[in-house]
């Protein structure tokens, strides 16, 4: 006798006890490190590309009216230091991304300031 596809005659249910240290544990990402192609990459990425723009330089004024459609990506330019300074736990990195941070907080203020 065949059964048919949807029957569960052949289903096995075993329930799994629970043992300490089974659970997943959150890491953080200074735990990890990427290998390979990718993390050559990463790296390539944070050396020749982040810290080869320093923030004086990459945090002119662009006039609003010189943004053909507005975009400037700043805010991105901000999370990939946070993310890449938070990976590779160097102190550069760290420092190019405090530098960013603080200058566009005193930025914005004074412009809030000048717009009040």
């Amino acid at each position: 006798m065949t059964c048919e596809p949807a029957c569960r005659c052949n289903t096995v249910s075993v329930e799994r006890v629970r043992r300490p240290g089974d659970e997943f544990e959150a890491l953080s990402v200074r735990d990890v490190k990427v290998g390979g192609e990718i993390g050559r990459r990463i790296d390539v990425t944070i050396n020749n590309n982040l810290l080869s723009s320093t923030p004086a330089r990459t945090h002119q004024a662009v006039p609003r009216e010189e943004v053909e459609d507005g975009y400037i990506g700043w805010a991105k330019l901000i999370l990939s230091a946070v993310a890449f300074a938070a990976y590779s736990n160097n102190q550069e990195v760290r420092a190019f991304k405090d530098d960013l941070v603080a200058r566009t907080s005193r930025r914005r203020r004074a412009t809030d300031t000048s717009e009040s």
